[in-house]
């Protein structure tokens, strides 16, 4: 987490909005794997704020995941919502299966 965070401070003085983001995407990735689950949640909401065309779908991933082991139910559906326009549009094998999986 030290290495996210020095890489916060980097782009928070140099104005890149876009590495706040990645670091927020990559946050809610670590967090989901240690099961802190709120934490999780947090940072893939920050990213979701803004649909930014490389992260947005993978903060969406983690969003469900983070929302759905945390009984949030709602706000699973309607990320899950968001996140199968994009995997239909697509068709991949990739994408579909991480729709199944969500």
């Amino acid at each position: 987490m030290q290495e996210i965070d020095a890489g916060v401070r980097d782009a928070k003085a140099r104005g890149e909005g876009r590495v706040l983001a990645l670091a927020d995407c990559f946050t809610a990735v670590l967090y989901n794997g240690l099961g802190r689950y709120a934490e999780a949640l947090a940072a893939a909401q920050r990213v979701c704020e803004f649909d930014d065309l490389g992260l947005y779908g993978w903060a969406l991933i983690e969003l469900i995941e983070a929302v759905a082991r945390s009984d949030a139910i709602v706000q699973a559906r309607d990320a899950l919502d968001c996140l199968e326009l994009r995997t239909r549009a697509s068709g991949t094998d990739w994408a579909l299966g991480t729709q199944a999986r969500s």
